[in-house]
């Protein structure tokens, strides 16, 4: 078997996207232009310039979308177990009672599930290059 490796090479780091999705949600564009104003609030001033300003500025709006995806994914963790959870209750309460009124709420549980799961399979699609 012929392996090459190549001591000098390195792996490329991943770089770091927006994920453009989240300009639709108004309350986001809000939180994020809250940090960019305060701080512009802050660091502006007639000594510094346009471009030293805007380094950091990049980070800051960099730093907020991180934190903003972070809670949205704990968000959706959350949500998803807690359909998890009732499902399982729902079917354990079913197969002992066969209720049909316990049967659509399965169904209408799990298509919930699968909303959320489809929300971040098109994201990896769009993703893709």
């Amino acid at each position: 078997m012929l392996s090459l490796a190549f001591p000098l090479h390195a792996p490329i780091a991943k770089c770091w996207r927006l994920n453009t999705r989240l300009l639709a949600y108004k309350d986001i564009l809000a939180e994020s232009d809250v940090a960019i104003t305060q701080y512009l609030e802050a660091n502006e001033s007639p000594e510094v310039s346009a471009a030293t300003l805007w380094e950091p500025l990049k980070a800051v709006i960099r730093w907020k979308f991180i934190a903003i995806v972070a809670r949205l994914n704990k968000v959706r963790q959350t949500k998803r177990q807690q359909l998890e959870d009732e499902i399982r209750t729902l079917e354990a309460t079913h197969s002992r009672s066969g209720s049909l009124e316990r049967r659509r709420q399965i169904a209408t549980l799990c298509k919930q599930l699968r909303a959320l799961d489809g929300d971040r399979a098109e994201y990896a699609l769009l993703r893709t290059k």
